[in-house]
């Protein structure tokens, strides 16, 4: 008695105004305080949210750590609210978004 139940083939015709969002190359750039604690909480923004960046470089300069993160899996609108989250982690100074 077991039966699938089979919906009809709309087509994409049905919904001509759906168009699925599209991801965008997404380049975070932070300057933070030099501590290892910081780094630990950048990524950590990231495993929240189960994002694997597809780069990601640290330099540790004498007053200041600069981070850079490439994420390719992530809409525009996406990038800019984890842009704002990484803004409000404390020792965070700067981050700026680069949506290509």
């Amino acid at each position: 008695m077991n039966q699938l139940l089979s919906l009809p083939d709309l087509g994409r015709s049905a919904f001509p105004d759906f168009a699925p969002p599209s991801c965008v190359v997404a380049r975070f750039s932070l300057v933070a305080d030099p501590c290892a604690q910081l780094l630990a909480r950048v990524v950590g923004a990231l495993a929240r949210l189960d994002l694997l960046p597809d780069a990601l470089r640290v330099a540790v300069l004498p007053d200041a750590m600069r981070v850079d993160m490439d994420i390719t899996v992530l809409t525009a609108l996406q990038a800019e609210i984890f842009a704002e989250r990484l803004r409000m982690t404390f020792g965070v100074r700067t981050v700026s978004l680069d949506l290509g």
